[in-house]
């Protein structure tokens, strides 16, 4: 099972697919993890594209993230597309605990990386700007996929969750995997 995640920043995509891999016990490969190097030092789609591409390959994943511009490199033929939705309110409160945690707590994140207050506020690395910036942008994003998508799964809520990882397990299962 191929299992795509997307989603509007900070929404839980990262959390969603450690919860699905752990439950369906298929390999995760965060976005995220690839593009940001030691010191935020991002890679160019294309390299991005290249050190996805054999994870790729294999008959079972889930990877996370969000950017388009891969697309220009690598057809993600997945099983399953699946969004997180959840409302602009809910999205920023996330992004501040998640990012206040952090720096508190001095967790590395993204090869080593670590955020700070500093990041934080500042519009070229900051979360909550880029929250703000690009959220009415994956709305659209999605409202253009539910016209196309057919294997689109849609989450605006935990209890959606709880029922596609159900459905997700069921479906696993009646594959045999």
């Amino acid at each position: 099972m191929k299992i795509l995640i997307r989603g509007v920043s900070c929404s839980g995509k990262s959390t969603l697919a450690r919860k699905l891999s752990g439950e369906l016990k298929i390999q995760r490969v965060e976005i995220d993890e690839i593009r940001w190097k030691r010191g935020w030092q991002c890679l160019a789609e294309e390299t991005i594209a290249a050190e996805l591409k054999p994870y790729l390959s294999e008959d079972n994943w889930i990877v996370d993230g969000n950017n388009r511009l891969l697309q220009q490199y690598i057809d993600f033929d997945y099983d399953f597309l699946i969004w997180l939705d959840f409302p602009f309110h809910l999205v920023v409160w996330r992004c501040l605990l998640r990012s206040f945690k952090r720096i508190l707590s001095r967790e590395t994140v993204c090869n080593g990386n670590r955020e700070t207050f500093p990041r934080l506020f500042r519009k070229d690395s900051s979360m909550i700007y880029w929250v703000f910036k690009t959220f009415n942008s994956r709305r659209e994003e999605l409202r253009q996929l539910r016209k196309t998508e057919p294997n689109l799964i849609v989450i605006r809520s935990k209890r959606e969750e709880k029922n596609c990882i159900a459905q997700l397990q069921e479906q696993l299962n009646k594959l045999g995997n």
